[in-house]
């Protein structure tokens, strides 16, 4: 099975020994790793508004590894598939206030980055409620559209908030009936945690969804305050695994579009990719044969 893994998660892995990391991702089986990226204007931004005796310290914290630079991200592509993985789409930062602007900037610097890295196209996040979605939304279709004319795919990862019902609807399902460029890469737990039925996305938008998050949280003590506790091994905790794979065989994912969008782990982080991956083998398998 073609089963990737986001680098998010990985962030501590990878600052001890980015290569090691990958090269464990390989010997437990993934075959793809879906890299986080920003601008490099994002990161001068984001760098002006910490304290500057404080900056060092980010540079060489672990979440320097959840999000790699463009300046910086081909590179790491590189080395990842020269370890023998492969890297098929990439998870962008968008800017903190999005503006004509900064988006119009952003798109063209992403698009050059897909084509000088062979990429199938990027996934954002904006983490909007429905008010928000809705100021968020006009510049998400631009951007796929400027997207799908240059020969690639704009998705839309979600998180909880997106996906709590407000005024009929949510603002994941307003920012799809209100985008038709834009295609999804809905994270099926992070669906669960606000409120929303995974399957009935799955099935609703089939046509529109090329790559599929796995996540996972806790039976109990997964709320916010759990931190870092909360998320577990896929088909470990609340993620209706079964179901949600059931749906996922109506998809046309693209290779590796199938993704383990773990958070963190209290224990092995690896080794719990690994019972993830397992679990999900098995129910395939369990379904295969029935």
């Amino acid at each position: 099975m073609l089963l990737g893994s986001n680098t998010f998660g990985l962030k501590y892995d990878l600052k001890k020994d980015f290569a090691g990391t990958i090269l464990r991702l390989k010997a437990a089986g993934f075959t793809a790793v879906e890299i986080c990226v920003t601008g490099d204007r994002q990161i001068e931004e984001m760098l002006e508004r910490i304290p500057e005796e404080r900056r060092a310290a980010y540079l060489d914290s672990p979440f320097r590894f959840a999000f790699f630079p463009m300046s910086e991200a081909g590179e790491r592509i590189r080395e990842i598939r020269g370890l023998g993985l492969a890297v098929v789409d990439m998870h962008l930062s968008l800017p903190g206030e999005p503006d004509a602007e900064n988006m119009a900037e952003l798109t063209q610097a992403t698009i050059a980055f897909l084509k000088e890295n062979g990429l199938f196209g990027c996934v954002v996040s904006g983490m909007k409620n429905l008010e928000g979605m809705k100021a968020l939304a006009p510049y998400l279709e631009q951007m796929a559209a400027e997207l799908k004319k240059a020969g690639f795919v704009l998705m839309y990862h979600n998180h909880d908030i997106e996906c709590v019902p407000e005024e009929g609807t949510t603002a994941f399902d307003y920012l799809m009936e209100h985008c038709p460029s834009l295609s999804a890469e809905p994270d099926a737990g992070w669906m669960v945690m606000g409120g929303s039925d995974p399957v009935a996305f799955i099935r609703r938008y089939k046509d529109r969804i090329p790559c599929l998050h796995l996540k996972d949280f806790a039976k109990e003590n997964n709320g916010a305050d759990a931190g870092e506790a909360r998320f577990t091994a896929i088909g470990e905790g609340i993620l209706p695994l079964a179901e949600v794979m059931e749906a996922a065989k109506e998809l046309k994912l693209i290779d590796n579009g199938l993704v383990i969008d773990q958070d963190a782990s209290t224990g092995d982080f690896i080794e719990d990719l690994k019972k993830g991956k397992e679990n999900v083998e098995r129910v395939v398998r369990e379904q295969t044969a029935s």
